[in-house]
């Protein structure tokens, strides 16, 4: 049967929360979450990391649903996660011992204020690299294409066709990785990393240790968008490509799924995941994790949309035209919000967490 999608989603921050927390409180989940005390949303609002629980008290594994990493792409995996709730017997069946857990607005800044990285400039999901294990990863792609990324002033066409001319020159895969794969010099810069752990990294830590405890198979779907043919959803998978992990995603998907490390997904390898972070903190349980990545157009225009919004944030006026048309251009690269587009998210959402939660239960 046929669901009507276009009420699990919203466009903005704090109608999403409210959709949430509704339907979360409707379906019965216990309901529990973090205050971001040091920013609010444009309207003063309070900004909060929300959790969502459903399934056993004491769960033997628990499936683990995020939105909203990169901040303005939680307008497709919070509306996933709505729906989910509204729909819950379809969407995400539970198997026994098997828990379900959502994590609404990992970086609740950025979806509030129509940001892929959060309130220090820093993408999450390059954020949580082993900040124990000496200096970070470089990127010396990026150091040499950095005025390039990083102008003082802007000119989109301009902008548009030295990228092109770069990418030519160097291939489209360095150009990919210099551009997207991570970096930690250049703190103004696109893909930046931090310093070290980030606010989001260390309150997701703070619900998982707490919500995952004594559970002993965890699984993760994290929510993208940016990448591939508008509204495909792509399950990428950040394992070992010859480890257990892939192996039961390998099962539990019937094959599709695809391997950064074995050049497959439709995204360079990249440093400092999350999915790399939870696998890393539950390295003693067993953690089965991908990112499923909804296409939404030419990933040349959402990589000059990302660039034109690090330049208005860095040198531009938030309050002129040129922000707005900014601003909407990342909608246009993160929420492509036509009804078809929607529909053909939650299918593949839905169809992907079934196979988890199956897989899950198997054992």
């Amino acid at each position: 049967m046929a669901v009507a999608t276009d009420s699990f989603f919203h466009d903005d921050y704090v109608a999403a929360r409210r959709a949430f927390l509704l339907a979360a409180g409707e379906a019965g989940a216990d309901v529990d979450g973090r205050l971001h005390e040091s920013v609010r949303a444009p309207g003063g609002q309070a900004l909060w990391m929300d959790v969502a629980r459903l399934g056993p008290e004491k769960p033997d594994a628990m499936l683990v649903l995020l939105s909203g990493t990169h901040g303005v792409e939680g307008f497709c995996g919070g509306g996933v996660q709505v729906g989910t709730l509204r729909n819950l017997r379809d969407a995400a069946p539970l198997p026994d011992g098997v828990g379900l857990l959502m994590v609404h607005a990992v970086n609740p800044y950025g979806f509030a204020w129509l940001r892929r990285v959060n309130e220090d400039n820093i993408d999450l999901n390059r954020n949580f690299i082993d900040w124990t294990a000496g200096a970070p990863p470089d990127n010396p792609g990026y150091r040499d294409l950095r005025d390039l990324f990083c102008p003082p002033t802007w000119d989109a066409d301009a902008n548009l066709a030295a990228s092109d001319a770069a990418r030519l020159a160097i291939g489209d895969r360095a150009f990919r990785t210099a551009h997207s794969g991570g970096q930690y010099q250049d703190a103004p810069g696109i893909f930046y990393g931090g310093a070290g752990p980030a606010w989001s990294q260390a309150a997701l830590f703070s619900l998982l240790d707490h919500h995952l405890s004594g559970v002993g198979r965890i699984g993760v779907i994290d929510y993208h968008t940016g990448l591939g043919p508008p509204g495909h959803g792509e399950r990428i998978a950040m394992h070992d490509p010859e480890g257990g992990a892939m192996d039961r995603l390998r099962v539990w998907l019937d094959g599709d799924v695809t391997s950064t490390h074995a050049g497959t997904a439709v995204t360079v390898p990249l440093s400092g995941t999350i999915l790399d972070g939870i696998e890393r903190r539950y390295a003693r349980v067993e953690v089965t994790a991908l990112a499923l990545e909804f296409g939404t157009i030419d990933n040349r225009l959402v990589q000059l949309a990302l660039r034109a919004d690090n330049w208005l944030h860095h040198y531009g006026d938030m309050d002129s035209a040129q922000a707005m048309v900014i601003k909407q251009q990342i909608r246009d690269a993160f929420y492509p919000a036509g009804t078809d587009w929607k529909q053909a998210v939650w299918d593949r959402a839905v169809a992907t967490q079934r196979a988890m939660l199956s897989g899950l239960g198997r054992q």
